[in-house]
């Protein structure tokens, strides 16, 4: 019985975590779009639209949208 219960709380936690983290994914693309917006559509302030873009480091910006959305505007396609 004891087993049963120790099952039951192990699946119930599993599934709190699968709940979490698709919560904090879905907080994370809220949070891309409201920056969208609050910078009008663009997606850097830097001074770069000038320059020819090979390589872009992506460091912490979310599920990925951000780097999918940048490359999609200014890396070639290979």
């Amino acid at each position: 019985m004891m087993r049963s219960r120790h099952l039951k709380l192990t699946c119930y936690r599993i599934l709190a975590n699968r709940l979490d983290l698709q919560t904090e994914q879905d907080r994370l693309d809220l949070q891309h779009h409201l920056f969208l917006l609050t910078l009008r559509g663009k997606l850097f302030l830097a001074p770069i639209n000038d320059k020819p873009i090979h390589n872009v480091l992506d460091i912490g910006t979310g599920t990925g949208i951000w780097a999918t959305d940048f490359g999609k505007i200014h890396l070639p396609l290979f």
